[in-house]
């Protein structure tokens, strides 16, 4: 999300919450899956961006309309 927002020069701000103690159980979060889930949206987000940018055809020197 906030890689979105960069791109489309929006602002960003920190709203304070806040969270009570945990009452029982344990936290779901795991650093190195939820870590990775992290790293695959933004190399997700960074492709989707520069495919777009990509040539659709292969340009030849030879090519007419190159010239």
């Amino acid at each position: 999300m906030n890689i979105q927002v960069l791109r489309a020069n929006l602002w960003i701000s920190e709203v304070p919450c806040f969270e009570a103690e945990r009452i029982h159980g344990v936290s779901n979060l795991n650093t190195f899956r939820d870590g990775w889930l992290v790293l695959q949206t933004i190399i997700s987000q960074y492709l989707q961006k520069n495919w777009r940018n990509l040539p659709t055809r292969l340009i030849s020197r030879n090519d007419p309309e190159n010239q």
